[in-house]
């Protein structure tokens, strides 16, 4: 952690911010700070952004999603009883744990996938977006599923052809834009389990933060704890619904 005396009371904003930070040198030309104390830490304003009297100036902490927020700061963006219904918040899932556990089902083919994934870079981040519309799972994500039904259901060690595995690298070095037809509806159909899946996870531990939460003392910092989970929750409830929305429109990623 982290304290910047006075910058520490910069409060986030997900709105365009009223001031942020000048690059230093080091940032600017990506090599290490000088042995001295380095640059001055200037502030600058947007040209476009003017402040009133008595208005208060926010920062952006980063394009961070709410669960990166909660835990790095305890806190979550959207206080508005409507945030999710209307849209103006843009909600981000990490569907980690659900991946990981479809290949780790598979046996030695899901490891095979896995260290084939790690190879290319594309272990981990796997992540479901409602903006910008349409709803969209990452282009991560995406690649990972093509990857899990590029090798049958039914196969138990890694395949000998690697005909569809090879049509799977081409997705991701842009030589192609599918791996087939077959398998484009295949993941996608996961994809829109999975979304059912989540949808259905997210409403029994909003129920279970409701039920516990009775119990929990009142004062303001647990209401405000209580309040943020509860948010975790419908944030990621409201993404899975869009994005399997998405796909039952057909749309394209």
């Amino acid at each position: 952690m982290t304290m910047c005396p006075i910058l520490d009371f910069a409060n986030h904003s997900n709105q365009p911010e009223h001031t942020y930070p000048q690059l230093s040198h080091a940032e600017v030309w990506d090599q290490a700070p000088s042995k001295s104390m380095g640059d001055d830490f200037v502030l600058l304003s947007p040209k476009e952004r003017t402040s009133s009297a008595r208005e208060e100036v926010f920062l952006r902490y980063g394009p961070h999603p709410n669960r990166t927020l909660f835990v790095e700061y305890g806190f979550v963006r959207g206080t508005g009883s409507n945030t999710l219904e209307n849209n103006s918040l843009d909600c981000e899932a990490d569907l980690l744990w659900h991946i990981s556990a479809l290949f780790a089902k598979r046996g030695i083919v899901g490891k095979w996938m896995e260290e084939l994934l790690r190879t290319e870079g594309y272990w981990g981040d796997w992540t479901i977006h409602s903006a910008p519309e349409p709803a969209h799972p990452s282009f991560r994500l995406v690649t990972a599923l093509r990857l899990y039904h590029s090798v049958s259901l039914e196969a138990i060690t890694p395949p000998e052809d690697e005909t569809e595995v090879r049509a799977w690298q081409g997705t991701i070095t842009g030589s192609q834009d599918m791996v087939s037809i077959k398998n484009e509806i295949a993941w996608r159909e996961t994809l829109g389990v999975l979304c059912s899946a989540i949808e259905n996870e997210s409403s029994t531990y909003l129920n279970k933060v409701e039920e516990v939460g009775e119990t929990w003392p009142k004062d303001s910092s647990v209401v405000c704890m209580r309040w943020s989970l509860s948010m975790l929750w419908r944030e990621q409830q409201h993404v899975a619904q869009c994005v399997r929305k998405s796909l039952e429109r057909g749309e394209d990623f």
